[in-house]
């Protein structure tokens, strides 16, 4: 995996436990959002506002509504 790809993982992650609790060691790059990490649509808003902070990015809120796993959420950045 390309360091840039796991520095970004390594960011979400963090993000994911920083917003809703969820220990870095369960999440994986193929974890279900909801299924697997109980995050809801609220968490989920607020995961990708500080990863827009963090990254300088912006990202449309409509490219939210088809994520479902921590890879699709990597993917829009």
């Amino acid at each position: 995996m390309p360091e840039t790809d796991q520095k970004s993982f390594e960011i979400l992650a963090r993000t994911v436990h920083e917003v809703a609790g969820v220990p870095t060691a369960a999440i994986r790059r193929e974890s279900l959002l909801v299924e697997d990490l109980g995050l809801d649509s609220l968490a989920l808003v607020e995961v990708m506002y500080v990863l827009e902070e963090r990254l300088n990015i912006a990202v449309p809120e409509e490219s939210l509504a088809d994520v479902k796993t921590v890879m699709d959420l990597l993917d829009l950045f």
